[in-house]
């Protein structure tokens, strides 16, 4: 075998010797914009004066932290761009990875495509239309107005916000007329572009089968063959060279290789790793397309309805998230999506569910990277129609969203469903059919919050505790810990609740709401999360990650266990405390780890409860221990793997709580808190969750100033007004005064296009002051 594989290099070397000029490139289409909200016509558009000049990722409008409604209307983007004469006989295609939520799009006068719905590819080819060696100009205009073909509901009754814009990136794609294809532009049913399988996957052996859709362009035939190489970093693992095919003039074909891996490295949540792809069309000995794919070797079965990956048997803890910023909305950075993803992987997470739409390419490459299950949904909420428009449009999607991340090892399964929208069996069974159509063979799983017709049931807790039967497939409590308990239908600890309004019942907890109603939100997830494994669920997913605007509401859903501003919650830690302290990974906080979950101030409730994933912790106040402790057994947590530790104190003495965490007898890990004394001080910290800010990507980075006093500890203060300001190439995105809640003050900064040095400085009313430096890498 291995003289196979390594005759089999030398030949592909032979065969590539004259490669160096390869026709096709892919470029970010991102900078050099120019935009303008406006309602008037095609037509009338150009005479429009005073367009702001722009970059991509792009909100229409910047919003207020807390939105009462939001922007909607029209807005126009325009971009004049060179053709260099290389792209001569070539196919010119852009690619918008999203574009809210109807779009319409003119190159050099003349209207190439148009495109319902704003989450997933907008592609087109606009050859026949585009000036090679001479500016070209493409304008689009978007109208994120209600839509009853796409839905959901109208925004004024929406429990989130769909904003606006050209929020993902775009690219520019130039091809020879001999090219494997866009998997969203084939348009062809379990084709186009590059689709990857594994038929067989074992830890000894693997077969990666590899499906490539390529076109001939040209009037005349071709005779080409089709290079495959799988890479572990800098090594190659396998390869093949395809027989040499002929194709005819203005056609198409699927050319299939499968490649074989000798002791694979196997994609799962504790072990996520990652192989490259690199598929090339070689004719004449030269290279003239190829295509670069992110893949896992994984194999997903159900087994009496639990989950299995790669023939272990997996219960996955998890979380729902609303991709949304505050001002900028779904405008997001790649560099700020994959930021999203550490935070969920450190919260102790292997499994998200996406809500309730598709998310950002670059949230899935971090998924892949991080080993983060995915459940993949089309949009969807409360919302049906039987109209055959809607129903095309849906459809569609289900189409488009197995097109677009089918190659990503984190799916694992497709939530082809209308969240909780009640549909016709009919409309499932083609949802289902489609999922299957697009990904044959045994590694497709749909899902769906009606039991029938999908592969995976979904169901909220909050409808198991109202109408539960024992499930008949494979089960996921796809929401829980909210609105039982907003809707004071929990129906286990509600004895507790006496004297309780629902905001201080509710999970719906602000960062400012105060330690109490932090703990009650803390204190209900435990519970629903203790009694979700009353049932056969083989996942479950928090509701949800970080608090977001609603449309049809003028506060902020608070269920989060970080704020909008990723500042996270005493029930962060519960989470994180849930996961067992020998995971350790490269790319996420990890290991033993204890928190108490305590301000340790006047008014502190004197039940001091500690997280911690080891098995024994002891607490001191001020140096004298309070003894150690075994983990919690009750109702609320007999079957968490790690219940939290609760220590009963007679008083309130002033100063400093320490917790230590033990395994075996050995400490593993501490933690500490003293009580706050008055402001001296303010400290600037950069949120840098496993990657620093980046420059010239339109990256947005969180900033926090945080009140402390003169022993370095943070005063939990809300209200105080801190003053931001930002020199350097950088912008401020706040459009309102910034003031601290639990001590911390958040700003939302935009870096600009150079690594040069940008300063923050910050100050109270108080005369408190501070700044920070860093350049952007």
């Amino acid at each position: 075998m291995k003289n196979k594989f390594l005759g089999l290099i030398l030949i592909l070397g032979m065969l590539l010797s004259n490669c160096s000029n390869p026709n096709s490139t892919k470029e970010l289409f991102n900078s050099d914009w120019q935009f303008v909200r406006s309602e008037k016509s095609y037509n009338e558009i150009n005479e429009v004066e005073n367009w702001d000049a722009v970059s991509l990722p792009h909100t229409p409008f910047i919003e207020n932290k807390v939105m009462d409604g939001q922007w909607q209307g029209i807005c126009w983007y325009k971009k004049s761009f060179y053709l260099p004469k290389s792209a001569k006989n070539q196919r010119i295609i852009l690619r918008f990875e999203g574009a809210m939520n109807y779009s319409e799009f003119w190159v050099n006068g003349e209207k190439v495509a148009k495109h319902q719905g704003g989450y997933l590819p907008v592609v087109f080819d606009f050859t026949d239309v585009a000036k090679v060696g001479a500016e070209n100009t493409i304008l689009v205009r978007l109208d994120n107005n209600d839509n009853a073909i796409t839905g959901p509901k109208p925004m004024k009754r929406l429990d989130f916000n769909m904003y606006g814009g050209l929020h993902r990136d775009a690219f520019l794609i130039v091809k020879n007329p001999l090219h494997i294809t866009d998997p969203i532009l084939a348009n062809k049913t379990a084709s186009g572009g590059v689709f990857v399988t594994y038929p067989e996957v074992s830890a000894e052996r693997a077969s990666v089968k590899v499906k490539v859709h390529v076109q001939n362009k040209n009037t005349s035939s071709k005779s080409f063959s089709v290079v495959n190489e799988i890479w572990n970093d800098n090594a190659l693992v396998a390869s093949t060279l395809s027989k040499k095919v002929k194709l005819n003039g203005n056609s198409d074909t699927e050319v299939i290789d499968v490649l074989e891996v000798d002791s694979p490295e196997l994609w799962s949540p504790k072990n996520p790793a990652l192989y490259t792809l690199k598929t090339k069309i070689v004719l004449n000995r030269k290279e003239v397309d190829s295509e670069e794919t992110q893949i896992g070797i994984r194999r997903i079965n159900f087994v009496e309805n639990q989950l299995y990956i790669n023939g272990e048997q997996t219960i996955l803890r998890g979380v729902n998230r609303h991709q949304e910023y505050p001002y900028v909305g779904y405008a997001l950075s790649n560099e700020a999506n994959y930021r999203d993803a550490v935070k969920i992987k450190e919260a102790g997470f292997d499994y998200i569910r996406l809500s309730h739409y598709p998310h950002s390419p670059a949230f899935m490459e971090a998924c892949n990277e991080l080993g983060i299950v995915v459940l993949d949904a089309i949009l969807g909420w409360q919302y049906y129609s039987r109209d055959s428009l809607f129903q095309d449009q849906v459809f569609k999607t289900a189409h488009d969203l197995i097109r677009r991340d089918r190659n990503h090892p984190c799916v694992l399964a497709w939530e082809v469903s209308l969240n909780e929208s009640w549909m016709d069996e009919a409309f499932i069974d083609k949802l289902h059919t489609i999922a299957h159509a697009e990904y044959p063979g045994n590694q497709c799983f749909s899902a769906g919050w009606q039991e029938y017709g999908y592969d995976i049931y979904l169901q909220a807790r909050q409808h198991r505790l109202q109408h539960y039967s024992e499930p008949q497939k494979p089960y996921s409590v796809s929401e829980y810990g909210d609105w039982e308990y907003y809707a004071m239908n929990a129906g286990l600890n509600q004895d507790s609740w006496n004297g309780l309004m629902q905001s201080d019942r509710s999970s719906r907890q602000l960062l400012s709401d105060g330690e109490l109603r932090l703990l009650q939100q803390a204190t209900n997830i435990q519970e629903a999360h203790n009694d979700n494994m009353n049932t056969p669920s083989f996942a479950d997913s928090y509701w949800v990650m970080y608090d977001y605007n609603r449309g049809y509401s003028n506060d902020l859903e608070a269920s989060g266990i970080s704020s909008i501003d990723r500042v996270q919650k005493f029930s962060y830690y519960f989470f994180q405390s849930q996961r067992d302290a020998e995971e350790l990974y490269d790319l996420a906080q990890s290991g033993p780890m204890v928190y108490i979950a305590s301000y340790w101030q006047k008014n502190s409730p004197l039940n001091v409860r500690v997280y911690s994933n080891a098995k024994e912790v002891e607490l001191f106040l001020n140096g004298k221990s309070l003894g150690k402790q075994s983990p919690d057994k009750n109702r609320l947590s007999n079957n968490l793997p790690h219940p939290p530790f609760t220590f009963n104190l007679n008083k309130f003495e002033a100063g400093e709580l320490v917790a230590k965490a033990y395994i075996n007898g050995e400490e593993v890990a501490t933690y500490s808190v003293k009580t706050p004394e008055e402001i001296s001080a303010l400290e600037l910290t950069i949120d840098e969750s496993g990657l620093a800010p980046q420059a010239g990507v339109n990256d947005v980075v969180f900033v926090y100033a945080t009140l402390k006093d003169a022993n370095g500890t943070t005063v939990h203060e809300n209200g105080t007004e801190i003053q931001f300001e930002i020199e350097g190439d950088a912008v401020l995105l706040n459009p309102e005064a910034i003031s601290t809640e639990a001590g911390i003050a958040t700003a939302l900064i935009r870096i600009g296009e150079k690594n040069d040095e940008i300063i923050i400085k910050v100050k109270t009313l108080a005369g408190f002051e501070t700044s920070l430096s860093f350049k952007p890498e």
